[in-house]
């Protein structure tokens, strides 16, 4: 790993509570070094429409948000509005396409749906009902804190963290996307 991709890391070491960052550090080195698949058989909830497949641009950055089957999904749906300054950013920027995956349980399935339609979130939200994004990308973190991450074109994570939980994560994440800006 360069030095640069390393630092990118730094502040998720940082702001660890945990007195074992070595072994933080060697997570993050490892997550680095893999390949992300997004699946292609998630439903996209766009406001009050529902579709299947995805409408992922293929080599751009992509800030992918996964809240999994342990999340309390009625909690992070209500506050999909605390992402909305990334959304924004992306829209403005025109260099990444952020990606909110859902990853319910079966049982959680309906509910999760009926209160994204709901919500009527100005932004494509993503829900794999089956699972697949875990399974294909076996290699992530149970850890929350890898739950949130940039990836390059190439689908490999390039940032760790949710940008818009605290102001240093956030000034890092614009320094990592300006890297990408257009000439």
């Amino acid at each position: 790993m360069t030095r640069l991709k390393f630092l990118l890391f730094l502040p998720l070491l940082y702001l660890s509570c945990s007195n074992d960052n070595r072994k933080l550090e060697k997570a993050i080195v490892e997550f680095s070094e893999e390949t992300i698949t997004i699946p292609e058989d998630m439903v996209v909830v766009d406001g009050h429409r529902t579709e299947n497949g995805n409408e992922v641009i293929p080599g751009r950055l992509k800030m992918i948000i996964y809240y999994d089957s342990l999340s309390c999904n009625a909690c992070q749906v209500s506050h999909l509005i605390d992402l909305s300054a990334i959304y924004a950013l992306a829209d403005s920027s025109g260099i990444f396409d952020v990606m909110t995956i859902f990853s319910p349980r079966a049982e959680e399935y309906d509910e999760l749906m009926k209160k994204l339609v709901l919500r009527n979130f100005d932004y494509p939200v993503y829900v794999d009902y089956s699972g697949s994004f875990r399974k294909e990308n076996s290699f992530m973190p149970k850890d929350v804190r890898f739950h949130s991450f940039l990836i390059d074109g190439h689908a490999n994570p390039i940032f760790v963290g949710n940008p818009v939980e605290t102001h240093e994560l956030w000034k890092l994440f614009i320094k990592t996307i300006s890297r990408y800006e257009k000439n």
